[in-house]
């Protein structure tokens, strides 16, 4: 996988005791972000809106904004 830190994330809001559907959420968009053709560093750096990604919510995009 090329971009692991939705995953990690994921795993760190489980032990958080965060909800099933936010940790549900970013394990998604890890999956949706790793099976995409183009790097989300480079996308991000170009200024692409990275919801073209499919599985890429809302949450998912603000965080990975930030």
């Amino acid at each position: 996988m090329r971009d692991l830190h939705e995953l990690y994330i994921a795993d760190l809001l489980e032990v958080k005791g965060e909800t099933v559907f936010v940790i549900r959420a970013y394990r998604n968009a890890a999956r949706a972000i790793d099976k995409y053709p183009k790097q989300l560093s480079n996308m991000l750096l170009e200024g692409q809106d990275i919801r073209i990604i499919p599985g890429i919510g809302t949450v998912s995009y603000t965080h990975l904004r930030a």
